[in-house]
């Protein structure tokens, strides 16, 4: 008998490529907070961002970009704090 595999090659997700998607889910949150919440943050797209996150931090070496996002997301809420408050 035959056996069928999956396949499983998963893409690789490359740092400046991924941390640009994950920049537009963070404008398009950053745009509806200044507005006050008028439109709610589409669940869609939370569920990319999220997917595409988790991705980036669990490629194995050197490709694991856990430590580059969570210095840009650092980074990137000081910026927003000290613009806003």
């Amino acid at each position: 008998a035959k056996s069928s595999t999956m396949n499983t090659a998963v893409e690789v997700i490359p740092l400046e490529a991924g941390w640009d998607k994950m920049k537009e889910g963070i404008d398009k949150f950053t745009q509806i907070m200044e507005e006050d919440f008028r439109e709610s943050f589409p669940l869609a797209l939370h569920s990319e961002l999220y997917t595409t996150c988790y991705a980036m931090c669990t490629q194995k070496a050197p490709q694991n970009w856990a430590d580059d996002l969570y210095k840009r997301y650092g980074t990137m809420y000081e910026e927003q704090l000290n613009k806003t408050v």
